[in-house]
């Protein structure tokens, strides 16, 4: 099982692969700056109800990121 410290590095590489600052990130999921951080950082108190919040935003803006894509190969 990973730990919340690995979950949140994960999400933080995620997050950096797409392009998308802490910020973008908070503003899809709903929550602050600073919830989204210490869901990265593993030191979140509510981090399991955050982590599926969170989690859920970067799947978003991945298929986002993929349509707007799929749209500049194929005007």
């Amino acid at each position: 099982m990973l730990k919340r410290r690995q979950i949140g590095w994960l999400i933080r590489q995620t997050r950096k692969g797409l392009g998308h600052t802490i910020g973008d990130l908070a503003r899809e999921a709903g929550v602050s700056v600073v919830e989204v951080s210490d869901v990265e950082l593993g030191e979140s108190r509510a981090f399991d109800r955050l982590v599926d919040t969170v989690t859920a935003a970067l799947e978003r803006l991945a298929s986002k990121q993929s349509v707007l894509i799929a749209l500049k190969e194929h005007p």
